[in-house]
């Protein structure tokens, strides 16, 4: 497993702070490139969104990540039937925290939904279907940075347009966020600490 502390990688801008010893898993950065490569290569627009999962206080929570594969099939299936093909990717976290919670990234069929807003009720309602009980306030629809101010959600990516290597490179940063370094490694040896939906072989350009 590699670290950097680089705050480029792959000609994309990630969060990193070397002098506070803050780095990115390099597995994790190459996984979402591949991801949201891959997406934006198959639709002319993509909708990325970010969101969080947490467990209620008191929830006899598993080591394992069943509870959050519950929820994807569910969520998946839904956004599917919507026409929306989803794709994703999850990592797990824990730190000092009693449970484990999972950060996402969402990509979606932009061309048929632009509400980040309902998909994201929609994420919990499926979340607590998954927990068997009321999910409200345990998504985070990340409406505000870590310092607390106010932040768009639901980046809307348009390929063939000016601002489409921006608006990639602001959501690719925003998304390094799941790679860093320092809140993994402190579940069961045997756990997945990150996963994403099917990503196929890029078509190269002759």
């Amino acid at each position: 497993m590699q670290i950097t502390f680089n705050p480029i990688y792959q000609e994309l801008p990630i969060m990193t702070d070397e002098a506070h010893g803050l780095g990115c898993r390099t597995d994790i950065l190459d996984r979402l490139c591949r991801l949201m490569t891959f997406y934006t290569q198959k639709h002319n627009k993509t909708l990325f969104i970010r969101f969080d999962l947490r467990f209620p206080e008191h929830f006899t929570v598993p080591e394992d990540n069943t509870i959050l594969s519950k929820f994807l099939d569910s969520f998946k299936t839904k956004l599917t039937r919507m026409g929306l093909s989803p794709s994703y990717l999850w990592v797990r976290e824990q730190s000092r925290e009693k449970h484990q919670h999972y950060h996402l990234v969402l990509l979606l069929n932009g061309s048929l939904v632009q509400n980040f807003y309902h998909i994201l009720q929609l994420a919990e309602y499926y979340w607590g279907l998954a927990l068997g009980c009321d999910a409200s306030g345990l998504v985070d629809f990340c409406l505000y940075s870590r310092n607390g101010l106010p932040q768009s959600n639901g980046l809307m990516l348009r390929r063939n347009t000016l601002d489409f290597v921006p608006a990639f490179q602001t959501c690719f940063h925003w998304a390094s966020y799941l790679a860093k370094e320092n809140t993994k490694g402190y579940g069961p040896q045997w756990t997945k600490e990150y996963g994403s939906s099917r990503i196929p072989s890029l078509k190269v350009s002759k």
